[in-house]
């Protein structure tokens, strides 16, 4: 699923002559210049070349971003990827995502940094001087990995969105790392190096993503949950995942990461806990099946992965959605559109470590089916299901089916061409690999040719506050 994922970075800086009057432009590359330099102390490695900044108002960000990554097409971009959001359920309706998208853009960017320019652009509501300066570490860490370790190659080699995903908590985590580490030290006014591992270890807690949903909750987070789950966690849990890096090799081993980088947000959610990963399975290529309409076309196709799934079963009100979610083995999704009808078709196959855990997915999704809109009931396990619903004249159905350690799914799909779908899905899934790759401490398709990522500085502020608050 094509994710969007907005982030923040910085600007060169613009040197004017001493006997002109200080502005507030010299007062913001001054402090940008004293930023940069604590980065680099705080990270102990130099940029190689100058950063890059401008200021932004933050009416002025969408049509920004616009310009410079969308080619003037923003809102048809959030659009086609609205139609996913609703084909699996995150969100009712086209209107409903684009709405909450805007919303985002208005208020919630707090910079973004882009790669193939090099470039930081921060954001500000009246002055360059009310930019906090926990933003400016966080996007001039970026613009340091980049320098680094090219991000732009590091997020173009995931071969799923998932991989793509467990990439960004490593980027996104060591920044959040940097970002506290000197906020913290800003604050107490003491030298990050007399920091002790052990308070490191307190305040950089693992957060699972029940965990996270109460600190989320704790805040009142005001964006929708399928925002701030899917977009969020990665800088939180990120930040233990660094910090367990650090503790067990250093900035080597973390270092490390960029060139064996992780392979699912499984790996990311479970850094914690001691148990091997297996290659997540893979499957053959399918364009379209032949039990749909003539007139539907392949809208996307991808992995979803641990995050994705679990955030979804949250969003629906599935209680044990962290449970059902866990033990993920693979999975590959195709959604098509009949735009004739207005109709999406989404086509799921998943499969899973053990028979448990597919129960647990396969009762959690079939409950989400059968009650959407309604008050949830606990259903028997059946394990081939077919249900209906009526949609104006036609007639459109669901079906989940257990199968091993495998669940297939079918959504709002017409009734008379889901035998031959299903015969066809069962041919998809190839042998899994033996290799395995263990989570702890050693450690979809992307559809363009840029990377934006996202922060809510609300929540950033909030969490620091209860930091430094305790």
């Amino acid at each position: 699923m094509r994710k969007i994922a907005f982030l923040f970075l910085v600007f060169i800086l613009l040197f004017r002559c001493n006997e002109d009057p200080v502005s507030p432009q010299d007062s913001f590359n001054d402090q940008f210049q004293y930023l940069f330099n604590e980065v680099e102390s705080i990270r102990g490695e130099k940029f190689s070349r100058n950063v890059q900044v401008e200021t932004v108002k933050n009416k002025d960000v969408k049509n920004l971003m616009d310009s410079l990554l969308y080619g003037g097409i923003i809102d048809d971009y959030i659009i086609e990827e609205a139609k996913l959001y609703v084909a699996f359920g995150f969100v009712s309706s086209i209107d409903e995502y684009f709405e909450d998208n805007e919303s985002h853009l208005e208020q919630d960017i707090g910079g973004f940094y882009i790669e193939g320019l090099e470039k930081l652009y921060i954001v500000f509501n009246n002055s360059p001087l009310e930019i906090e300066e926990y933003v400016i570490v966080h996007e001039l860490t970026h613009a340091l990995q980049d320098q680094r370790h090219d991000l732009t190659a590091y997020s173009r080699g995931a071969k799923t969105l998932d991989e793509a995903v467990a990439r960004s908590y490593i980027i996104e985590g060591e920044a959040n790392y940097v970002m506290n580490i000197f906020d913290i030290c800003n604050y107490a006014d003491i030298d990050f190096r007399y920091i002790q591992q052990s308070f490191l270890d307190t305040i950089f807690p693992p957060y699972t993503i029940r965990a996270y949903r109460d600190l989320l909750d704790e805040f009142n987070a005001l964006e929708p949950a399928y925002i701030t789950l899917s977009s969020t966690h990665k800088y939180y849990h990120g930040m233990f995942i660094v910090n367990s890096g650090i503790k067990h090799g250093g900035w080597q081993e973390f270092d490390s990461w960029f060139l064996n980088p992780p392979i699912s947000t499984e790996q990311m959610i479970h850094w914690a806990e001691n148990i091997t990963y297996n290659t997540p399975c893979s499957f053959v290529p399918v364009y379209h099946f032949t039990g749909l309409p003539n007139s539907s076309a392949l809208l996307d196709n991808g992995t979803l992965g641990e995050l994705y799934i679990t955030v979804l079963l949250y969003c629906n009100g599935v209680t044990d959605y962290d449970i059902a979610g866990s033990g993920w083995a693979g999975d590959q999704y195709w959604v098509f559109e009949n735009k004739s009808k207005g109709e999406f078709y989404l086509i799921w196959y998943t499969t899973w470590d053990t028979d448990e855990d597919a129960v647990e997915f396969f009762r959690a999704y079939r409950n989400l089916l059968v009650n959407s809109g309604k008050e949830y009931l606990q259903v028997e396990l059946v394990e081939d299901s077919l249900f209906c619903s009526e949609f104006g004249e036609k007639e459109l159905c669901n079906r989940v089916i257990k199968t091993g350690n495998d669940v297939l799914i079918a959504k709002s799909v017409p009734v008379s061409g889901m035998e031959t779908i299903f015969n066809e899905l069962k041919q998809v899934k190839e042998p899994s690999e033996t290799l395995a790759k263990t989570g702890i401490a050693t450690h979809d398709e992307l559809k363009s040719h840029f990377r934006v990522r996202y922060s809510s500085k609300k929540i950033v502020r909030k969490y620091h506050e209860g930091l430094i608050g305790k």
